[in-house]
């Protein structure tokens, strides 16, 4: 058993990663907790109370000690006396009426609850996932649901619906719950919840025991908790299923499913039980193998979903991550949720936190990176499907967008919505976005695309010295020393080919060295990759990003590239190769046509060339690839949609004209010789001025070659830092030539961007700054 000093102790050490506490708050707490140790140990130890009023605050260290006891008095309670006696003095300890005899406010006490609970047990919270939600934003969610329900179900006033059922799913300490007694104290009786952390469920049940007996006695419940420990998810339909061939009826009941879900992801702790199988309808259709769609406030949605369908009638209302606004991936549970409400409402609050730069200009108002939003689905009895979405959204810092907030639910500013097939986003469209989603997609230009390599072990596989890779592949093979046991069996089993060393990039323009061997590779891809080797040239480009700014996950490769070779959260960047090779076609140089090569461009491709319907039956022409190249390289595509190409396969637009064509043909030819040469110093460059000065340093006003950026990474500037330590000569000649493709690409893309203004629609539409 613990003893009261080691308990202390950890109390007090919690106590230091305590937040959000004032000092006022910290005393009475403090001296509360003190007054009933005191008064428990002094029977027992035979001396006077104010004495152990000292020792009982040295044993606290801190008001966090409340919660450490809590939750020995909840693990505690079959161990006998006199655990079981200081149980109960705990417990009495956090109700509200001990609050109220310290001229503690109730919703201090529930603050100063949530703090005690995140200082507590950090890592069990984050692994399931909890997090407290602000007063204003609880306040706000109750009053528009309250709005909801008078107007869509005529829910107000002194009597309200008997079948009224307001659920709260994942309660924490009961904020949402404490509001609506408070806000609506008619409607008090129709309250219950679910939590899953017993310390939450003990604080939240104390507490608005407290406050339904001061609002009406008779909704005291006698024992019987409101909020119930345990896992909601693990709860059926909490009311039988209407039948399916006839409409609600007005008398039906009406379920508010409300709250604040978990933001724990697929690896969260909280079991899943038997809403897993019913996620199964947010999948149908999709042809991603990795669909994330295992969230626990996904697993939320689908169940308040199912609950408000069994009623017939109802709303649902949380504050959730904001990832399925517009994921790729929830696009099918945008469409469910819409075919089930008849009305939707969402409130992003903005405050993605992945990017230093647009976190400091839009703070999060949790303590988390993704964004958050709340998305309020309301089902009445027109069985009607929802065709628009309510949309506002919150920006700012944190103290500005609370300070929106308590304006109240009225003053929010809706903007309507129509979301369009396929992707049924929730969120506003770029100008622009229906004539980019005419255009053909990258996936459906070529005819096979694979993503990078991915070794599983680049230390050993990757060099950037030839002969240095060579010497460690043949130790390796001899003695597999520190490598994973699945490897050093493939190893030991190989036989060495200097044939198999391969150039290869791990970053933009960074060539390095691969042994390439695909039964020692974790996945080499080497159905797709072959064709790279064997042809030399390869698109490179990915189908989500995260990077701001512009646009600029493009690349051509002139060697096999990594799964790694551009930044992004989303997804590995894809390989699409320029030409297939039969399987025995020897390995050729880009510069040497194979007879047997086919081009990777379907025929779909010949819409590109500015004559739709013209010689489809043949196979499109080599400068599709080149015409391809420069229009994604024009910072007018870039910048324009930019936030299409962020969430998709790029789509790419076809030319005005041939002779348009044939023009930006060209400059992406240039583009591509350039960032594939493997001596660019040699290209003619000479007609601009370089990047660098001869010292092969950075200048003190870089020029605008100086900031090219491939792939969320500044190529140059990466390959400086790597070697800030000193370069050889070599290197410094290395980073000359990259200064000067630097400075070629971008006047080459300025001269594209001169082009692409000329286009029809584009010159009018001017578009954003990065």
């Amino acid at each position: 058993m613990r003893d009261w000093k080691a308990l202390g102790k950890t109390a007090a050490a919690l106590a230091k990663r305590l937040t959000g506490a004032g000092a006022d708050s910290q005393r009475r707490w403090r001296t509360a907790l003190a007054s009933h140790l005191a008064s428990y140990m002094a029977p027992r130890s035979g001396v006077e109370t104010a004495p152990n009023m000292d020792t009982a605050l040295d044993i606290c260290g801190d008001w966090a000690a409340t919660l450490s006891l809590l939750a020995v008095a909840d693990g505690a309670l079959s161990l006998g006396p006199p655990w079981g006696e200081l149980c109960d003095e705990i417990r009495s300890l956090e109700s509200a009426a001990n609050c109220q005899e310290l001229q503690v406010e109730r919703q201090d006490a529930l603050l100063g609850w949530e703090a005690l609970l995140a200082g507590f047990d950090q890592v069990s919270r984050r692994a399931h996932g909890a997090y407290f939600t602000p007063q204003p934003l609880a306040r706000l969610i109750v009053e528009a649901v309250a709005s909801l329900l008078e107007r869509h179900f005529d829910i107000a006033g002194p009597a309200p619906l008997a079948s009224l059922r307001i659920v709260d799913p994942a309660a924490g300490s009961g904020i949402f719950l404490h509001e609506w007694a408070s806000q609506q104290p008619q409607l008090a009786a129709h309250l219950e919840g679910w939590e899953l952390m017993p310390a939450s469920a003990v604080v939240a049940n104390r507490l608005l025991d407290r406050l339904l007996a001061q609002l009406n006695p008779r909704l005291h419940r006698n024992g019987n908790p409101l909020v119930r420990w345990g896992d909601a998810l693990q709860c059926r339909p909490l009311i039988a299923k209407s039948c399916p061939t006839e409409s609600p009826s007005p008398v039906s009941p009406v379920l508010v499913v409300l709250g604040n879900p978990p933001y724990s992801n697929f690896r969260s702790a909280n079991a899943a039980g038997w809403i897993d199988g019913e996620l199964d309808a947010y999948k149908r259709g999709l042809k991603e193998r990795k669909h994330n769609l295992h969230d626990d406030f996904i697993r939320f949605f689908r169940w308040a979903q199912l609950q408000v369908e069994a009623a017939g009638r109802g709303i649902v209302a949380f504050v959730t991550n904001s990832t399925h606004l517009q994921g790729l991936t929830h696009r099918v549970m945008r469409k469910s949720l819409l075919d089930t409400g008849s009305q939707l409402y969402v409130l992003n609050l903005g405050g993605e936190q992945f990017h230093r730069e647009l976190a400091e200009l839009d703070e999060n108002l949790f303590p988390i990176r993704q964004g958050v939003a709340v998305t309020m689905v309301v089902r009445d009895s027109s069985n009607a499907t929802a065709s628009t979405v309510h949309y506002a959204e919150l920006s700012g810092s944190r103290r500005e967008k609370l300070r929106h907030l308590n304006k109240g639910f009225d003053a929010v500013e809706w903007r309507e919505l129509s979301p369009d097939p396929p992707e049924w986003r929730w969120t506003p469209s770029a100008p622009g976005s229906r004539e980019y989603a005419s255009w053909p997609a990258l996936d459906e230009l070529v005819r096979c695309y694979v993503s990078g390599v991915q070794t599983k072990c680049d230390r050993l596989f990757i060099h950037r010295d030839r002969k240095q890779l060579a010497r460690q592949i043949q130790r390796a093979m001899k003695d597999p020393v520190d490598l994973p046991p699945w490897l050093g069996e493939r190893l030991r089993a190989a036989t060495f080919d200097a044939n198999l060393i391969q150039s290869v990039q791990v970053a933009p323009l960074d060539r390095r060295w691969i042994y390439y061997d695909p039964s020692l590779l974790g996945r080499a891809r080497a159905d797709v990759m072959r064709h790279v080797i064997a042809g030399g040239r390869a698109l490179v480009f990915m189908r989500q990003s995260t990077t701001p700014g512009e646009y600029d996950h493009f690349l051509v490769s002139d060697s096999l590239v990594t799964d790694r070779v551009f930044h992004s959260r989303h997804g590995a960047p894809f390989v699409a190769p320029f030409w297939q090779f039969p399987a025995t076609s020897p390995t050729k140089q880009a510069s040497e046509p194979c007879a047997e090569r086919r081009t990777n461009l379907h025929s779909a491709a010949w819409q590109l060339l500015g004559e739709r319907g013209a010689e489809t039956s043949a196979e499109p022409p080599d400068s599709v690839w080149h015409y391809l190249y420069a229009v994604t390289a024009a910072s007018h595509y870039r910048r324009r949609f930019a936030a299409e190409l962020r969430r998709g396969f790029p789509r790419i637009p076809p030319a005005p004209s041939r002779e348009q064509f044939a023009q930006l043909a060209e400059l992406g030819q240039q583009l591509i010789q350039w960032h594939c040469s493997a001596d660019g110093a040699k290209q003619d460059l000479s007609d601009g001025a370089s990047a660098f000065p001869d010292s092969a340093s950075a200048p003190e006003s870089p020029p605008s070659g100086w900031r090219w950026r491939v792939g969320g990474i500044d190529v140059l500037q990466r390959y400086q830092q790597q070697r800030r330590h000193g370069m050889r000569l070599e290197e410094q000649a290395e980073l000359t030539r990259l200064g000067h493709i630097a400075s070629a690409t971008w006047r080459t893309i300025q001269r594209i961007d001169e082009l692409v203004a000329q286009w029809p629609g584009w010159r009018s539409n001017k578009s954003p700054e990065a």
